[in-house]
């Protein structure tokens, strides 16, 4: 934490905005390496609570993890765990989405390939806005095995 505080910087992936108006929305993606060890700093996080959407990958979220332990306020927590078990792992993506923003698709899984997919479809500003968080170990996962998921991705949409 204190290299993040004296050397590191968070950048938003984008920022969705027409002419600076109050519409502006900021979407980040962080890799928490384990959600459920720095729940604590991420709800301390100033730019994680100014932004309109988060996705962080490695949650190391399992299905014994109860959501409500991992609620920020304001936003609305989805939750793409890797394992459908109660045996923690590296992997797993958390979708924060704030209270206030409109979306025609609540996020939903599209995993394949041993990616981790997370897809939703915002309404605000320009209708339709897809927001796809896509996870991949390169240790794991090959250049065509992410482009195989892609294509799938692709194809399914």
């Amino acid at each position: 934490m204190s290299t993040l505080r004296t050397q590191a910087s968070l950048v938003p992936l984008a920022v969705l905005q027409t002419d600076n108006s109050p519409q502006t929305k900021t979407i980040l993606f962080p890799n928490v390496r384990s959600l459920h060890l720095h729940i604590d700093d991420v709800r301390s996080d100033y730019n994680i609570q100014k932004a309109d959407v988060n996705i962080f990958v490695e949650s190391k979220l399992c299905l014994s993890d109860r959501g409500d332990t991992y609620q920020l306020r304001e936003f609305t927590l989805y939750r793409n765990d890797f394992s459908q078990s109660n045996i923690r792992t590296c992997y797993g993506t958390a979708v924060y989405i704030k209270n206030d923003l409109n979306f025609t698709k609540i996020p939903y899984r599209c995993n394949f390939n041993n990616l981790e997919i997370t897809v939703t479809v915002l309404s605000q500003l320009i209708s339709n806005i897809h927001v796809i968080g896509i996870y991949r170990s390169k240790t794991k996962v090959t250049i065509s095995q992410l482009i195989d998921a892609l294509t799938h991705l692709h194809n399914s949409a």
